[in-house]
């Protein structure tokens, strides 16, 4: 862990759920395909991987807690897809989040290259909210 930390919510709008919240709280949105993508600007090129991780790593938790997935994407993103080996579905020309409610194939998406104890909150976590 290394560029971020708990205290950095008050300048990371993806450290707040409630901006998600708000625009579920729309009648008019159809829960299941909504979408919030945020664009991360201002960060060194150089430096914007392992911010992005991090604040992923940290609150990811969080979202999932609230019922939410959170993604990251960037250039660097070396996670492989869940169903296509070799095919990195996460990679992206820019550093980005995206936030949208839990389904229940993301089982998937947790967290497979971390510790078993990351892995096991992640899914305790999954089969509160499913």
């Amino acid at each position: 862990m290394g560029k971020f930390n708990r205290t950095d919510k008050t300048i990371c709008p993806v450290a707040s759920r409630s901006l998600f919240s708000d625009t579920m709280n729309n009648p008019c949105q159809n829960l299941t395909i909504l979408s919030l993508v945020m664009v991360v600007t201002g960060r060194q090129k150089s430096r914007y991987q392992h911010w992005i991780d991090d604040v992923h790593w940290l609150l990811k938790p969080e979202f999932m807690q609230a019922g939410l997935m959170l993604r990251e994407f960037h250039c660097h993103h070396n996670v492989e897809s869940a169903r296509v080996p070799g095919e990195f579905p996460t990679r992206s020309p820019w550093p980005l989040y995206v936030v949208r409610v839990l389904h229940e194939h993301d089982h998937m998406f947790i967290d497979r290259q971390g510790s078993a104890n990351r892995r096991i909150l992640e899914l305790g976590l999954y089969q509160c909210v499913m």
